[in-house]
């Protein structure tokens, strides 16, 4: 989703993300919060998974995502990602993770909540 900066009374809709403003020339993209639940799965399997994607820890995160991190849950992991669009997103889910996920045996699809992003912070994309 692009929302392009307006003067005035503006609103985003935060389910259809239709904007209602006076519109300006310059556009900017609005980044989305998303949390993947992988129940009944480890982090072995995710550690596995990660690198048939070809990402190294610390190392840079996949084209278009923003920041990641994981964390061990009582039921399985939680992946926390931040990404330019939902639509990346998407489109990085179907082509790799729904991919990559049976080959290293988990399961079960994750459980996925967005989250519109007012603001984030991320240091050097590398630290190799």
């Amino acid at each position: 989703m692009v929302v392009t900066p307006r003067r005035g009374p503006d609103t985003i809709d935060p389910l259809s993300g239709s904007v209602s403003g006076r519109a300006q020339a310059w556009r900017y993209p609005v980044a989305v919060g998303v949390q993947l639940d992988f129940k009944g799965a480890t982090l072995e399997q995710y550690d596995e998974a990660i690198e048939r994607l070809g990402l190294l820890p610390g190392g840079p995160t996949a084209a278009e995502e923003l920041f990641h991190w994981v964390t061990k849950t009582e039921d399985g992991f939680r992946v926390i990602d931040v990404w330019e669009s939902r639509e990346a997103f998407e489109q990085y889910m179907e082509a790799k993770i729904l991919v990559v996920a049976p080959a290293v045996g988990v399961t079960e699809p994750p459980e996925i909540q967005f989250f519109e992003v007012h603001n984030y912070l991320a240091g050097p994309r590398w630290r190799g």
